[in-house]
């Protein structure tokens, strides 16, 4: 870090520019300067130029008092008290080569309101630019804007703070001690703040923070793996050994399940099958019965299709004719009627004809007796056309002569009122004026008081905003130590939580130990396997019982099932007896009733009706005539009745063959029944004895053996009991497993609360932390905001006594101003302005008057002039207006007052529209005519037509008839024409639809018995195909049982399954739990070792060693100097402490206090200090330039030569080095100097050796 130029302008005694370019000879070769001058002239003030540019404070401000009395109203603090008085604005600026090579410039400025002397001080800036500025050239901007963002972009380029540069850069006077006789306290704060130390108290306590949280894991990891403690291998293998076995018997069960199933399947087909032929004999007959019936619906078709066929040509024939009759009478009607009226338009417009031809001969005669009229109406309006253009210019005269009178009317009476209103506004602006007597005295400085009132209300303000400020920051404050109290109870209570967990944790353990979980699934499997012995004893014993029943029960069912066919065979045998003589009597009653048929048809009538009394029968030779002598209608119902007996008895052979089926397939079914009956009862018989064989297994288990013993009645209530005693056992062991369960459960889950605790309570502490440290920082916040508040007050008390003269002419005022300060300014504004404004319109008043005044004597004259003109052409206008009277009531009595050429006009409409008339009443009447000789003509054309359509309707009703009588011969049932077409109006498609009815109902028939047929066939074949050995009800029982020995099974395996997960979970967690924890041991045990080196809750024990051995590396660093500066002394630290001894060489190493230095040596020992503390402080920064500040007055001869031989050996390193200095042999020894002169009015300037010159201004 290397300073180029120093700036100044009129800071302290320092008036006007100043500048030390140490980039221009001599300066910029000499390695060693002096700055001299007498005492207050400002030497120290460049230094302190130097320093506001770049930090904004100085090394002599910091020793001032931070509180207490202020000087002009500044803390002792304030940077800007520097501004030197009676000056508007001030400026420091420093150019200087940063740690990045580049050359920057940092600038320092302040100034007062206005850029007056006399204003408010304003607050301070800052800005960073680019490169060396110079006069004229233009500025590149790096930072600016706030002072915080400057300072730390000048603190990036430096690359020291301004402790470290007050150690490094600049050795401000006073100082040189401060160091080496301070306490360790202070010693180790200057370290730590020079040295960056801070950094190690906080590794001290990130390390104690990681060793304790390592230790907290481990705890809780250790707590971890006592709750998952897996099974030992014994009880692991045994495990796994009756898992297999279990296993084993579900595959087995599995295997006889699936063959009863496939068994029971064969028995849901068949059950099937016969519903399937029961459905299909159902469908047969329903659709047999429909068919049946729809009998007298075909014939209903049949006759519905002849009719549509034959008879719909007939109709239509008919109602076409009678249409085209119905038109043809309505034509008729509408030509006669037509004609008719044709006839009376004739005669209408030949009379209208007539009367129009006498109306035209009349408006002829009229217009020939108004032309004389027209002429004279003519020239009377020629002469009334000359006086309307006289009289035109004369009224435009006499407006014009108004207008000007008008005008120089209002002219006179506008310049009156102006002087009137003038006057009224002068007297209004005097009186408005009146009102503000007591403000008129302050009005020439007004603007001076408003900026008095808003720097009034801006301190006023300001003083509302640090006090309301202070507030905020104590109630955040006490918020804070509130929430830090309440951290601190959170931790204090999760602390209680961990303890309580562990102790639950502990209960947990001791109950799990009690509960035995290792015996629990012993005593289960046990269990299990005696009720799966009884449930198999009891299945086998409701099996034996179920088998015995059916076998009676199919015994029973044979029996019956045989008596049935017994029965139908008998029956049988009748119906086959029957059958000839039903066939016999059917056939004579066909006989009977052809004969009867063909005695009664037209034939045999004829041939009856010429039979003669003892005559031979042309057709049978009898002599003998019976019949001959009959009545038609006795002959008639002898065929009815021979008809229907025919009928019944055909009907009742039809019956008698029916039975005779229906018995045949009844004797069949019932024969192959008892077949399968007879079949059925060989596998019964043998489940029976299979039965009994299982049951004489279950001997052999000591459980079952003894309830074999008891009888059949008490076997039941036997393995009841046991059941029941064995299930009350069970649950009390599922009760003990859940519990278990729980407990395993509940442990996790607070080793996982513990967990959570532990991170929660480490969150706690970290953010007690950092509250305790918000708090800290706020106290120093309210502190300082204290002091403003105080700073403000006083601010407050000046701008109000400034502001006395003021409210001495307004005594009100300042109640006005403190209640409503806007108000208050706003009002003397406007007051000030009015007060202005209103003195102006006055003198404007004023001058308005002179003006109006002058003109009024020549507005009344040319007023007068005006009325006379007007009164002249008045006169003239009123003649015109007679003779033009005269002339318009003469014109009045001709023509009505209606001009020539529209009476004209209107004759010739009148004769045009009357001849327009003529000529449309002849076009009309001729019309007529025609249109008559037209409507006589239709009429007779319609009366023809009319007499044809009769013709055709009389022809189309005879074909009907004919027709009618034909089909009602032909069926005998009646049929009239409103019958007939109801028929036909039946549509086409519903015909259709009805024939597919009829055809669909036959077509279902025919599928019905098809399907019945198939479904027959199937259930035989399903019959015959391997039926199996053991019934259903013995398979549904069988299965049942297996069901429950599989379901008995399956819990045993899911519960051993279960077992085994829990042992393999329980495995991993422990060997995950214990290699975390060996991970956790090893990660922890450098963090422990490194705790025990360095680690503390409060950081101190890593930073004090920190400290040590930097205080060990300053002591090399600056015993190097003392060396150059005396071989006598050495500096060395105490002990394990931070407090210095010097040590005498010359007497032997002898070591004492650095107290017990004279000045001189003190002084050296300093600076050999100050500058091994600028060698440790720049590792990082080059530092190039070197001011020391006074210091050297109390050295005797040979220690200054020795200073001043050290200082050139500073200068041979390449560092450039300022001193202050009063020692008259420093000044005569260092050639090149900077002299500080007094000059008048207690001000002084900076003379720069030889070559350069002090820029003032």
């Amino acid at each position: 870090m290397r300073i180029l130029r120093i700036t100044l302008e009129n800071l302290a005694s320092l008036s006007g520019r100043h500048s030390v370019d140490f980039t221009r000879e001599p300066l910029r070769s000499a390695g060693l300067f002096a700055i001299i001058g007498p005492t207050g002239s400002g030497k120290s003030t460049l230094l302190d130029a130097m320093c506001l540019a770049l930090y904004d404070d100085t090394p002599r401000l910091k020793l001032a008092p931070s509180r207490g009395e202020e000087v002009n109203q500044l803390s002792q603090q304030d940077t800007r008290g520097l501004l030197r008085r009676g000056a508007a604005a001030g400026m420091a600026e420093v150019a200087f080569v940063g740690v990045d090579g580049q050359t920057w410039t940092a600038q320092w400025k302040v100034r007062r309101a206005r850029n007056k002397a006399d204003g408010q001080l304003q607050q301070s800036t800052m800005a960073l630019y680019r490169g060396n500025l110079q006069d004229g050239q233009d500025e590149q901007l790096q930072t600016g804007g706030k002072k915080t963002e400057v300072l730390a972009a000048i603190l990036e380029r430096v690359g020291l703070t301004f402790d470290q540069f007050t150690r490094a850069v600049l050795l401000a006077q006073n100082e040189f001690s401060a160091f080496l006789k301070s306490k360790d306290e202070e010693r180790a704060a200057i370290l730590e703040a020079l040295t960056g130390t801070e950094l190690f108290r906080a590794v001290s306590k990130a390390v104690y923070e990681r060793t304790k949280q390592l230790n907290d894991d481990l705890k809780t990891l250790q707590m971890r793996l006592q709750g998952h403690v897996p099974l030992s291998d014994a009880d692991r293998a045994d495990l796994d050994q009756q898992w297999h076995a279990i296993n084993a018997e579900l595959r087995s069960a599995n295997e006889q399940k699936k063959l009863w199933e496939t068994q029971r399947t064969w028995y849901q087909r068949l059950t099937d099958l016969q519903a399937d032929d029961e459905r299909a004999s159902n469908s047969l007959q329903e659709a047999t019965a429909l068919n049946q019936q729809a009998a007298t619906a075909r014939h209903q078709l049949a006759i519905r299709e002849q009719i549509q066929r034959e008879a719909r040509g007939l109709v239509q024939q008919l109602d076409g004719a009678t249409s085209r009759r119905n038109q043809a009478t309505a034509a008729f009607t509408d030509a006669t009627a037509a004609a008719e009226t044709a006839r009376t338009r004739q005669t209408a417009a030949e009379q209208t004809l007539l009367q129009e031809q006498q109306a035209d001969t009349q408006l002829r005669n009229a217009h020939a007796a108004l032309e004389p009229e027209c002429l004279a109406a003519a020239e009377l309006d020629q002469q009334i056309a000359t006086d309307s253009r006289t009289q035109y210019v004369a009224t435009t005269e006499l407006q014009q002569a108004k207008v000007d009178q008008q005008r120089h009317d209002t002219a006179l009476e506008n310049c009156q009122a102006e002087i009137q209103n003038q006057t009224e506004q002068r007297q209004g602006h005097a009186d408005r004026l009146q009102q503000y007597d007591r403000l008129q005295p302050l009005a020439a400085q007004g603007t001076l008081w408003l900026q008095h009132l808003d720097a009034l209300r801006d301190a006023d303000s300001s003083l509302s905003k640090a006090r309301s400020d202070v507030l905020a920051l104590q109630e955040k404050k006490s918020t804070l130590e509130a929430e830090f109290q309440q951290l601190q109870a959170d931790q204090e209570q999760q602390q209680q939580q961990r303890k309580s967990l562990a102790v639950q944790q502990e209960q947990i353990a001791d109950e799990l130990q009690q509960l035995e979980p290792d015996s629990l699934y012993n005593q289960l499997t046990a269990l299990s396997s005696q009720n799966n012995s009884l449930t198999g004893l009891r299945s086998s014993l409701q099996t034996l019982h179920e088998r015995q029943e059916a076998l009676r029960t199919a015994v029973a069912r044979f029996n019956d099932q045989n008596q049935s066919l017994q029965q139908q065979i008998s029956t049988l045998d009748n119906v086959d007896s029957q059958l000839p003589e039903a066939e016999k009597q059917a056939e004579a009653a066909g006989l009977a009733e052809e004969f009867l048929r063909n005695a009664l048809d037209d034939h045999a009538e004829r041939l009856r009706a010429a039979l003669q009394a003892d005559h031979p029968c042309p057709v049978c030779g009898a002599v003998e005539h019976p019949w001959h002598a009959e009545p038609p209608g006795i002959q008639q119902t002898a065929l009815q009745e021979a008809q229907r007996k025919h009928q019944q008895l055909v009907e009742a052979l039809q019956q008698l063959k029916t039975d005779k089926a229906r018995l045949q397939g009844s004797i069949d079914g019932l024969r192959k029944q008892c077949q399968q009956l007879q079949n059925d009862q060989q596998p019964l018989r043998m489940k029976v004895q299979e039965a009994e064989q299982l049951l004489q297994q279950f001997h052999a288990d000591p459980y079952a053996a003894q309830i074999l013993e008891v009888t059949d009645e008490q076997r039941h209530n036997a393995i009841t009991d046991q059941l029941q005693r064995i299930e009350h056992q069970t649950e009390l062991l599922n009760e003990r497993k859940t519990r278990i369960r729980d407990l395993q459960q509940r442990l996790q889950d607070l080793i996982a609360d513990d967990t959570k605790l532990a991170e929660g309570i480490r969150k706690l502490t970290d953010e007690a932390s950092g509250k305790s440290n918000r708090i800290s920082e706020l106290a120093g916040q309210i502190t300082s905001a204290l002091r403003q508040c105080d700073q403000l007050q006083q601010a407050l008390q000046q701008q109000e006594e400034r502001l006395q003269p003021l409210w001495q002419q307004l005594p009100e005022g300042a109640a006005e101003f403190q209640a409503a300060p806007d108000a208050f300014k706003t009002r003397l504004q406007e007051a000030w302005s009015q007060i202005e404004q209103l003195s102006g319109d006055i003198q404007s008043c004023d001058r308005r008057l002179e003006v109006e005044r002058g003109k009024l004597p020549g507005l009344q004259q040319a007023v007068r002039e005006a009325t006379e003109r007007t009164n002249q052409r008045a006169q003239t206008l009123q003649k015109i207006e007679r003779s033009l009277n005269t002339l318009q009531q003469q014109r009045a009595g001709l023509l009505g007052g209606k001009t020539v050429e529209a009476v004209r006009q209107e004759l010739k409409a009148g004769a045009e529209e009357s001849s327009r008339r003529l000529k449309a009443v002849e076009s009309q009447c001729q019309e007529t005519n025609d249109q008559c000789t037209v409507a006589t003509t239709n009429a007779r054309n319609a009366e023809s037509a009319l007499t044809q359509a009769n013709h055709e309707v009389t022809t189309a009703e005879g074909n009907l008839a004919e027709w009618l009588q034909t089909f009602q011969q032909q069926h005998e049932q009646p049929l009239d024409q409103t019958q007939l077409r109801e028929t036909l109006a039946i549509p086409h498609a519903d015909l259709q639809a009805e024939r597919k009815r009829l055809q669909d109902l036959q077509d279902t028939e025919t599928r019905c018995r098809e399907r019945w047929q198939a479904a027959l066939e199937l259930l035989q074949q399903h019959r015959t195909a391997d039926p199996p050995a053991l019934t259903l009800e013995e398979l549904q029982q069988r299965l049942q049982v297996l069901h429950e020995q599989l379901q008995a099974l399956q819990d045993q395996a899911s519960e051993l399954g279960y077992r085994q997960r829990e042992d393999n979970n329980r495995r991993t967690e422990n060997a995950a739990i214990c290699t975390e924890l060996q991970e956790k041991e090893v990660a922890a045990r450098p963090w422990q070792q490194l705790n025990d080196l360095i680690g503390a809750a409060d950081g101190k024990k890593f930073n004090l060693l920190a400290q040590r051995i930097t205080l060990d590396l300053l002591l090399q660093h600056a015993n190097v100097q003392l060396r150059e500066f005396s071989s006598r002394y050495r500096l060395e630290r105490l002990g394990e402490s931070l407090n210095l001894v010097i040590v005498d060489q010359h007497l032997g190493d002898e070591r004492r206090s650095v107290h017990s230095l004279s000045g001189g040596e003190t002084f050296l020992a300093s600076l050999a200090l100050a500058l091994g503390l600028a060698s440790l402080t720049s590792n990082r920064v080059r530092i190039e330039s070197l001011f020391i500040d006074e210091g050297f007055g109390s050295l005797d001869e040979e220690t200054l030569e020795t200073a001043m031989n050290a200082l050139g050996h500073l200068q041979s390193q390449g560092r450039r080095v300022g001193i202050i200095t009063h020692v008259e042999r420093m000044k005569d020894a260092i050639p090149v100097q900077v002299r500080v002169q007094r000059a008048s009015s207690g001000t002084s300037r900076i003379v720069l050796p030889r070559s350069q010159t002090s820029a003032e201004h």
